[in-house]
């Protein structure tokens, strides 16, 4: 069984799998409570499926970009129950979560979000290759007001954005947006895509894996 958390930004998800269907799943708001309501949740999650923590055999981490808080939390805990238990720890990065799950829709470009504060929104473009979508470039970032002029094709738009910018994009002519059910970064994603790389042996170090903290400037591929 792998144990996924997710604390990219002030909504958390965890997620069980065992490596056939996503066993049990939640997400809640829990602001800049990450630290408080991360390690409660774990244990009724693990109660409710009839586990204990020993019962797992690897753990998953949200790697970055998102908020400095947030990935802090959720890395320190992840590392924390890998070098304890001697489970296998895989990091995925947060905006592959987020562009998981959307459909693809020819000639249609992806931009994943996700909100970093202060007004600024992590940003990564992504196209749809060999049946999945691929990361075009690294991330960046970018404020509701710098979308409208970096989306020049037609663009699907998911994951967390602040209203200003879902107001912003819905006039947009070249993009379309994803609706709110798409837009929530599922843990059980991160869960499926950590199983893939444990599957080929992708693991990490739970010594030296650190958060992904975004930096930079407006970027189109």
């Amino acid at each position: 069984m792998l144990l996924a958390l997710d604390t990219s930004t002030e909504h958390l998800g965890l997620a069980l799998y065992d490596g056939q269907q996503v066993r049990s799943e939640v997400w809640w708001y829990a602001g800049r409570r990450h630290t408080q309501t991360l390690a409660p949740w774990i244990q009724r999650l693990l109660e409710a499926n009839g586990l204990q923590a020993r019962d797992l055999k690897a753990i998953a981490v949200a790697t970055g970009p998102g908020s400095f808080t947030g990935l802090r939390a959720g890395m320190a805990v992840a590392k924390a129950m890998a070098l304890a238990l001697g489970f296998p720890l895989i990091g995925v990065f947060s905006l592959d979560v987020v562009v998981a799950g959307i459909p693809h829709l020819p000639q249609h470009m992806l931009l994943a979000l996700l909100p970093m504060g202060r007004g600024r929104l992590a940003a990564g473009w992504y196209r749809w290759r060999r049946n999945h979508w691929h990361a075009e470039g690294p991330p960046f970032l970018v404020t509701p007001e710098e979308l409208q002029s970096i989306i020049t094709e037609p663009t699907l738009v998911a994951g967390e954005m602040p209203p200003s910018a879902r107001t912003l994009l819905e006039r947009h002519p070249r993009a379309r947006l994803m609706p709110p059910p798409l837009n929530v970064r599922r843990a059980g994603w991160l869960a499926f895509l950590a199983w893939e790389r444990l599957q080929k042996g992708l693991v990490d170090d739970p010594v030296t894996l650190t958060p992904y903290y975004l930096g930079g400037q407006t970027k189109k591929p």
